[in-house]
């Protein structure tokens, strides 16, 4: 499994054991629900994160938001979507 973690507000990469644990567990349910492995942004905005695990013929600057599968805004833009 490759994925990196950034923080929505500030866009930098976050390498928190806690965050790293978190993504190999939504990517096991990811696999589990639906069978794929899980590609592209998804984006957790309750904890202001996104997981980032590869894009497949997506637009970079928007990213699914996992809690309700709209679109998200530019990392570093300082919007907080969805609250």
């Amino acid at each position: 499994m490759q994925c990196r973690v950034f923080n929505i507000t500030t866009g930098q990469e976050e390498q928190t054991t806690d965050l790293l644990v978190l993504a190999r567990a939504y990517h096991a349910a990811w696999r589990s629900m639906f069978v794929a492995e899980p590609a592209g942004w998804h984006r957790i905005s309750t904890l202001g994160i996104v997981l980032d695990f590869g894009q497949r013929d997506a637009d970079p600057s928007v990213a699914p938001d996992a809690d309700s599968g709209s679109p998200a805004p530019k990392f570093g833009s300082g919007e907080r979507h969805g609250e």
